[in-house]
């Protein structure tokens, strides 16, 4: 009946070197080979991350909550990453409001009728703090959890109950609870990847949400080795060359 977040890999374009390539194409006529990555193209790498602070760009130009603005972001942006996400419905609603250089596609159970699954829940009390909307402190209560899992248990026989009577699942998913998994299709560019990764993985961010973008970035990591830590890590310091 649970089943738990993931996040798999689907395909890639580009690389460290892409980034540094491109990067270059404003100043030559020729694109450089792609092919092994030297200690120049990591010094233009980071060069191109490091970029400014918030506090020097004009608050229309500001991207959300993220640590720092690239000045030079676009050779970032030609680098793709699909995955695939299994996750809760309010978890899909939140990482889908990302949706500048993103596209999604999502499982419909207009069509699908498969048994539905729900994500692990954790009931955190609610924060004293109002913009934040849980504390790390959790609410042990065995019969509430009981009557949860009832619940759930209960809206699953509804559904696959409506659907024996004859239901359009268009009609009987309307009884599904938000905690229900839902699959997604999501294709990104790095930047826009470094961007969810850096307002969903925020202390201020849905627990849930967290471990999503947490996921997230060890793929970018793993990817783009360079250029991902130079976008995290933006204030290490390297010449241009």
């Amino acid at each position: 009946m649970f089943a738990p977040l993931t996040v798999t890999y689907i395909d890639h374009m580009g690389s460290d070197k892409t980034v540094a390539a491109i990067a270059r194409v404003s100043t030559t006529t020729e694109l450089d080979d792609l092919d092994e990555l030297t200690p120049r193209d990591e010094r233009l790498i980071r060069y191109l991350a490091r970029g400014c602070s918030k506090d020097e760009v004009p608050e229309p130009l500001t991207l959300g909550t993220a640590r720092s603005i690239p000045t030079h972001w676009t050779p970032f942006a030609h680098c793709l990453l699909t995955v695939r996400i299994h996750c809760s419905i309010f978890v899909a609603r939140q990482l889908m409001r990302s949706n500048v250089g993103i596209v999604y596609n999502e499982m419909s159970r207009r069509y699908v009728d498969a048994e539905p699954t729900f994500a692990p829940l954790e009931f955190r009390r609610r924060s004293d703090r109002l913009k934040q909307g849980s504390s790390p402190d959790l609410v042990v209560d065995e019969l509430m959890a009981e009557a949860v899992e009832k619940y759930l248990r209960t809206s699953i026989g509804l559904y696959n109950a409506l659907l024996k009577r004859g239901v359009a699942p268009e009609c009987a998913r309307a009884i599904l609870p938000l905690a229900t998994n839902t699959a997604i299709v999501a294709t990104g560019s790095m930047m826009a990847w470094y961007r969810v990764v850096t307002q969903r993985r925020s202390e201020h961010a849905q627990k849930e949400i967290r471990q999503l973008a947490s996921r997230i970035d060890g793929i970018c990591g793993r990817l783009w080795p360079v250029s991902w830590d130079a976008l995290m890590n933006p204030t290490q310091e390297n010449s241009h060359e």
